[in-house]
This record gives structure tokens, sequence and C-alpha cells, in this order.
């Protein structure tokens, strides 16, 4: 089926038109949203799927050289952090992929079974995804 853009669109009106011509608005029990519940691309943050997990470059970029973390999780606080490490720590988990500021990227990283631990533990709900 295809969809014609007349029928989901208005005509377009000219800018010179007359305030007479302009629909008035009711803004009566809108609400302006906050921006602070927005994602920020400079503030550090982690997005969890269910089978994986991946840090953004705000993250990286508070550890220029690092391309090794562990992951420490409180479970009374419910709380995750990270924690660099050297390449050959004890669960160390590789996040960033190539060598230098303009080479680096952060990864995906597949965690089935720790993505249903940290669901669990946090109490999140499975089936917003």
């Amino acid at each position: 089926m295809q969809i014609d853009n007349q029928d989901i669109f208005d005509e377009i009106r000219p800018l010179d038109e007359t305030a007479e011509d302009q629909e008035i608005i009711d803004l009566a029990g809108y609400q302006v949203t906050k921006a602070e519940l927005f994602a920020h691309t400079r503030e550090p943050a982690i997005t969890v799927w269910a089978d994986r997990i991946k840090f953004n470059m705000a993250c990286l970029r508070r550890f220029p050289s690092v391309t090794h973390i562990q992951l420490l999780i409180h479970p009374e606080q419910r709380r995750l952090i990270i924690r660099p490490c050297d390449p050959d720590a004890p669960d160390s988990l590789r996040w960033a992929n190539g060598v230098g500021e303009k080479e680096r990227r952060n990864r995906d990283m597949r965690c089935h079974i720790f993505a249903a631990k940290l669901f669990d533990l946090m109490q999140w709900d499975r089936q917003i995804l």
C-alpha cells in the first residue's frame, strides 16, 4: 500500500501569512519537557540490551588510554561502576576497539547471561525492550 504524502501532511503555507490566517493554539495543560531527561552525548552512559551492553564514547574519553575494564556491581545499592584494568587482569573486558584517539571506538559487548542477571538485580522491566 502506498501512502500519498498529501494524506498525512497539510499543505505548506507561505511564510508571509497574516496573523489572522494562523491557527491559535491554546497551550493550557501543556508542560515543558525538562532537558535533563534526555541523553547528552558528552555525558557518560551505558546502554543495556537483553543480550549486550555498550558504553558511549563519553565513557571512553574519560579513560583515554584504557582498553580493558572490570565491571563492579553493588547489589544492595544497585550500582554498576567500571574500573580500568590491565588486559591480563582477572575478569577484564575489552570495552574499546582501535588505538589512538582518532581510531578508538566503543563496541558492543555480548553478554546474554550478564544482561539477564543485571535486569533482575536492577528490577528493570524486560518488556520495555
